[in-house]
């Protein structure tokens, strides 16, 4: 299948602030009319005078910066170089657009401590050969769906310490978090304590690791000494079987890997940071997206659609766990994304009967059954129980504790905040790998 990226083919500069800070020439060129994207903060209705340290000249429909397209902080009373939001219809017309005719380029110099910030759905052209320069320390904000529209060969000058500010964008997870037996099977981005069963693929744990009788990696094919398969950024502590390689950020406390032996002084294999952030956010794109299928709550509740290509369905966290099992009636072609709402949830007793008779179970990597296609997404929730059951797909739970009141499994890539299993739960390795879509139709991602 082809990989379609969504966000119309633009650059993606993923999690929250990228910086140059020490380099006065760095930062990003683009050719070819690439954009950027996203963008969290809102533009407002700012007009501000010369007097009060604002910048004249944004309101009114032409949007111009001014007649020479050029800001510095020489050219503005605010010793701080701060420009208004250029969003809003008061400032740079009804488009929130600010564009520079395609004649030469302009440039766009933000100062000394400046920010510039385009605003909610504003857009920011350089045009052809133009420069955006954010100066000693200088922010660019772009706002909800803000967009840097930089020509052919505009670039980005982040000067000494200049920032981008912008949110996350949302990854393909299996760009992320690696696919086949390079993928991960559980991610935590905390603690992790667990005590008897295992997670058959690969273990990343952002913070303190304490295992016992745990084994990590057990269906890979063979031991792997060369790519870590349980990687700890704090400290560790583990008895149970390690199928390869450990990494460890802080205090390696004890373990035996099967081979491969322990790295604690080399870089760090995996971006926490980076994770999170992008993660989370794929999370919240995920809960933007329409239902297009219908949920009958009871025992089982019954989740029923009809498209061959993607099912959107949503559900209460307390309906969840008063469920007592699921049945999905979808083709069994279909991506399948089923957004929990709630702080509280959980896949409580009960069994999941998929479509076509199919089941999905432990055994080696699997990156072909309607598990990889069927993910539960949790962009709300502070608890996650699994008790007594096998989840079938994926989990996605960035700001949740994963918990357990007795044994079950997951059949699926799990990606939480922390991991709190007293009883026996199993992670099996059934990597996500479905077609996301967005609302306008164009795909998030494919592998």
């Amino acid at each position: 299948m082809l990989r379609r990226i969504s966000l119309i083919g633009l650059l993606l500069i993923s999690c929250s602030t990228v910086s140059n800070p020490e380099n006065t020439g760095g930062g990003y060129q683009g050719t070819g009319g690439i954009e950027q994207t996203g963008g969290s903060e809102s533009g407002g209705e700012e007009t501000g005078g010369q007097a009060s340290g604002g910048l004249a000249g944004f309101s009114g429909a032409s949007g111009a910066l001014s007649s020479a397209g050029m800001l510095s902080s020489a050219g503005v009373t605010n010793a701080a170089g701060n420009i208004p939001s250029l969003a809003g219809s008061s400032q740079a017309g009804s488009s929130g657009n600010i564009t520079n005719p395609d004649e030469g380029g302009r440039t766009f110099d933000v100062g000394t401590g400046g920010t510039l910030d385009v605003g909610s759905g504003g857009t920011l052209d350089v045009a052809s050969g133009g420069t955006l320069d954010l100066g000693t320390g200088g922010t660019l904000d772009l706002g909800t769906g803000g967009t840097i529209d930089l020509g052919t060969g505009g670039t980005i000058d982040l000067g000494t310490g200049g920032t981008l500010d912008v949110p996350c964008i949302p990854t393909c997870v299996p760009d992320v978090l690696g696919s086949g037996e390079e993928a991960v099977n559980l991610l935590v981005f905390g603690n992790a304590e667990a005590s008897g069963c295992d997670t058959e693929g690969r273990m990343w744990v952002g913070g303190n690791a304490t295992l016992s009788g745990y084994g990590v990696g057990a269906q890979l094919a063979e031991c792997d000494a060369d790519t870590p398969v349980l990687v700890v950024g704090g400290d560790l502590a583990v008895s149970g079987g390690i199928k390869g390689r450990i990494w460890v950020g802080g205090e390696f406390i004890s373990g035996t890997p099967q081979c491969g032996g322990i790295w604690s002084d080399l870089p760090p294999p995996v971006d926490f940071e980076y994770l999170v952030g992008t993660l989370a956010a794929y999370s919240e794109r995920l809960a933007e997206y329409s239902t297009n299928g219908t949920t009958t709550v009871g025992v089982p509740t019954v989740f029923t659609g009809t498209d061959p290509d993607m099912n959107i369905f949503s559900i209460s966290g307390a309906d969840m766990l008063s469920s007592n099992g699921f049945s999905i009636d979808v083709p069994v072609t279909s991506t399948v994304i089923i957004n929990v709402i709630g702080e509280n949830a959980g896949f409580v007793n009960g069994s999941t009967t998929l479509p076509d008779g199919v089941t999905c179970g432990s055994g080696e990597v699997s990156l072909d059954d309607f598990c990889n296609q069927l993910i539960w997404n949790f962009p709300d929730a502070l608890s996650v129980s699994v008790s007594g059951t096998a989840v079938q797909g994926s989990i996605l739970a960035p700001y949740a504790a994963l918990v357990s009141d007795g044994s079950g499994q997951v059949n699926g890539t799990v990606i939480v905040q922390s991991f709190e299993i007293g009883s026996c739960i199993e992670m099996h390795p059934h990597y996500f790998n479905g077609c996301l879509c967005t609302e306008t139709g164009e795909y998030a991602c494919c592998p």
